[in-house]
């Protein structure tokens, strides 16, 4: 008691804790009111669940981290709870790149795989929206990592384009394959209107080719039309260069 009281530590104070449960020494008490941590911030903390450590409570308070960001962190699997080896840096790493707990939950609910601490911060960072990860996730498009989410974005590639790829149940087509679709120009339309004229097998090479020549969906058929029947892409090409 002695010790409380040479700190300033008041009774409602104790009370305070005691009730939120934290299970606390008198010198843990008298840390947390020494780095200025109020009974309110580790009640708010014991109720998302997480089973903290006084050092890590006082951590997570420097660092202007709240509780609501913790429970989505450990929603979404990013913290474990194991007592002193538990780590709350993955959180404060979080918090010091600007992320919410509602981008933890979205990004979370989107990826077909829990994310990483530095999955998340990456995603952030490079401006990858929860939006943006969901509407890719349900394309159908295969396999999207974060990592591969960022490219797509970096590059600009559409939804609609993802969305096209997996109607056409191209599933040889890696991210690197739709983002050299992106920059030569093909979309959605274009890649659709081949499907259609019977060219779902044609690579990303030759789909590529087919636009960089102007060839057309509307030209492919106008030819099986005029009894030449489906031809290949280095045909369709060689006809339309000689004017056909």
């Amino acid at each position: 008691m002695i010790a409380l009281h040479d700190h300033g530590v008041s009774a409602e104070f104790v009370r305070q804790l005691t009730e939120s449960g934290a299970k606390l020494t008198t010198a843990q008490i008298i840390e947390l009111h020494d780095h200025g941590v109020t009974a309110e911030f580790v009640r708010n903390l014991r109720e998302s669940g997480a089973q903290l450590t006084a050092g890590q409570i006082i951590e997570l308070h420097e660092h202007g981290t709240g509780a609501d960001l913790m429970r989505s962190a450990r929603e979404a699997g990013i913290t474990r709870d194991a007592g002193t080896d538990a780590s709350v840096s993955p959180v404060i790493a979080l918090h010091d790149h600007g992320i919410d707990p509602q981008f933890v939950r979205d990004m979370a609910e989107a990826l077909p795989r829990k994310p990483t601490a530095d999955e998340l911060i990456r995603l952030h960072d490079q401006g990858v929206s929860p939006e943006f990860a969901k509407l890719a996730a349900r394309s159908g498009f295969a396999e999207l990592t974060p990592d591969r989410l960022i490219k797509l974005h970096e590059h600009g590639v559409s939804v609609e384009l993802l969305e096209q790829i997996a109607r056409s149940h191209r599933a040889s087509f890696s991210t690197d394959d739709v983002v050299r679709l992106h920059e030569h120009g093909v979309d959605a339309s274009f890649l659709g209107s081949f499907d259609a004229a019977g060219y779902g097998t044609a690579s990303a090479d030759e789909i590529i080719q087919l636009h960089e020549h102007g060839v057309t969906a509307d030209y492919a058929r106008r030819l099986q039309a005029e009894g030449f029947g489906t031809l290949s892409v280095n045909q369709l090409i060689k006809m339309k260069d000689h004017g056909v």
